[in-house]
């Protein structure tokens, strides 16, 4: 089975697709259609949950994604399956089409895992709010654009253009959280002691 038979079955079992069909007048037979999808579709994913890819598309899958930048890692995260094809191992969309399903469920796993694994590691680093800047609305900024804030952080935190935050490394960018976030800690614990001499 190549990815694009996969993709396809997963077409019939998504309803806007459904009730498109089911406008032309063939309910029955596309019931029919995405219930037989539906079960194959989940009988591949089980048998495809536990593959891990080194080979895919004739290309080498690389051992982890510690090399990779944090622009990557922030593409990769959007949801799109292929961007993972595109950035990781160069494919284009004729060859991401046609690659063997096995192949491709089995690298995208990997890079769920990996993409996982870093993002926690990155979340990790991050301080908590506190109530008061909750209150004032702290975890608002940003958030219409997305990880375009975390890019322009950087970009304003390093003193270089978007781009070029862009093609920070990952752990690089890590261990600037860790010391973000034990400045930080620091500071809170500093007002502290200053709060309680003054008590």
């Amino acid at each position: 089975m190549k990815y694009f038979e996969l993709n396809q079955m997963w077409g019939l079992l998504n309803p806007s697709m459904l009730a498109e069909l089911e406008e032309v007048g063939r309910p029955k037979t596309v019931r029919f259609k995405r219930l037989w999808a539906l079960r194959l579709y989940r009988s591949l994913i089980g048998h495809f949950s536990s593959l891990r890819r080194w080979i895919c598309g004739e290309v080498e899958v690389p051992a982890s994604l510690d090399d990779c930048s944090i622009g990557t890692i922030l593409t990769l995260s959007q949801g799109d399956p292929n961007d993972a094809f595109r950035e990781l191992l160069g494919l284009s969309e004729e060859q991401i089409a046609l690659l063997d399903a096995e192949e491709a469920v089995g690298f995208l796993n990997f890079v769920r895992s990996e993409l996982e694994r870093i993002n926690r590691l990155l979340a990790s680093a991050r301080v908590e709010p506190t109530a008061e800047e909750r209150q004032a609305g702290v975890e608002e900024i940003g958030r219409e654009v997305g990880s375009f804030a975390t890019i322009d952080h950087l970009a304003k935190r390093c003193g270089i253009t978007h781009d070029q935050a862009f093609e920070l490394k990952w752990k690089r960018v890590l261990a600037m959280y860790m010391l973000d976030r034990d400045s930080e800690l620091f500071r809170r614990r500093l007002t502290e002691v200053y709060r309680n001499k003054k008590n």
